[in-house]
C-alpha cells in the first residue's frame, strides 16, 4: 500500500468516525476527529468544512464556526446549509445584518429548510418589525415560495417576543394553533373577549384547547353580541 492510498484509508476512517460521533451528538469527539482531517486536507472540501462549521456551531463557537466556513463560502457544488450555517455563527455573535444578508442569500440558493425560514424572521425582528413582515409580504407575493417557510414563520412567530408574526399569519390565513393560541391568550389576557370570538368564529377546525375557551367564553356569558359562537358549539 502506497503512502497516499494509506493516508485515504485513515481519512475515510476519519471521517466514517466523525459522520457517527454527529449522529450521536458527540460534539468534541466529533470536533477531535474533523480538526485531524482538516489537518490531513488543508484544502479541504467544502463538506468537511460545513461538518465541522455544524460542530462548532452546536456548542457556540460562533467565532471558530466562522472562521472554518469562510473558505466554503463560494465553493462550487456548496449546500445552502453552508450560507445558513454562517449566518447561524453570525447571529451568535450579533453580527445581525450580515447574518440577515446570509440567510437571505440561502433562500436563494435553493434553501426550502423551515429552519431558514425561522431563523431569518427572528433575525429580521430583531432588526426592525416592518422588515420582517415585508419579507412576508414578498414571500406571499411570490408563487414559488416553499411551503416550509410558512412553517418556519409559524415557528419564528412562537419565539419572538410581540404578537406581530402571528397576527399576520392569521390574517393571512395561514396560522396554525399553536399561533392562534398565542393572540387567544394575549386577547384573554386584555381581557378582550370580542377579539376571541374574532379569531374564533375563523377557524375552520377548531382544536381542544379553541374548543375548551369557546366554551369557558360562553358559560360566563361573554358572546359576541348579535354572533353565535363557531366553535365548541
Amino acid at each position: 500500500m502506497t503512502a497516499t492510498q494509506a493516508g485515504a484509508d485513515l481519512g475515510q476512517r476519519l471521517w466514517h468516525q466523525a459522520c457517527t460521533c454527529l449522529q450521536q451528538e458527540a460534539w468534541p469527539e466529533a470536533e477531535g476527529l474533523l480538526w485531524r482531517l482538516l489537518q490531513l486536507a488543508p484544502s479541504a472540501s467544502w463538506e468537511l468544512r460545513d461538518a465541522l462549521g455544524y460542530c462548532l456551531l452546536m456548542q457556540g463557537s460562533y467565532a471558530l464556526c466562522e472562521a472554518v466556513l469562510r473558505p466554503a463560502l463560494e465553493a462550487p457544488g456548496r449546500s445552502f446549509w453552508v450560507s445558513h450555517k454562517m449566518a447561524d455563527a453570525l447571529r451568535g455573535q450579533a453580527r445581525l445584518e450580515e447574518a440577515e444578508a446570509l440567510y437571505r442569500r440561502s433562500e436563494q440558493e435553493g434553501s426550502s429548510s423551515p429552519l431558514t425560514a425561522r431563523n431569518h424572521l427572528q433575525v429580521l425582528y430583531q432588526l426592525e418589525i416592518k422588515r420582517c413582515l415585508d419579507t412576508l409580504e414578498v414571500w406571499l407575493g411570490q408563487p414559488d415560495t416553499p411551503e416550509a417557510y410558512w412553517s418556519g414563520a409559524q415557528q419564528a412567530a412562537l419565539l419572538v417576543p410581540g404578537e406581530e408574526l402571528s397576527d399576520w399569519l392569521w390574517r393571512h390565513g395561514l396560522s396554525n394553533a399553536a399561533c392562534r393560541r398565542r393572540l387567544l391568550e394575549a386577547s384573554c389576557y386584555a381581557l378582550n373577549p370580542q377579539r376571541c370570538w374574532q379569531i374564533l368564529h375563523r377557524v375552520a377546525e377548531a382544536s381542544p384547547w379553541e374548543e375548551a375557551l369557546s366554551q369557558r367564553l360562553q358559560l360566563l356569558g361573554l358572546v359576541a353580541t348579535g354572533e353565535t359562537p363557531a366553535a365548541g358549539e
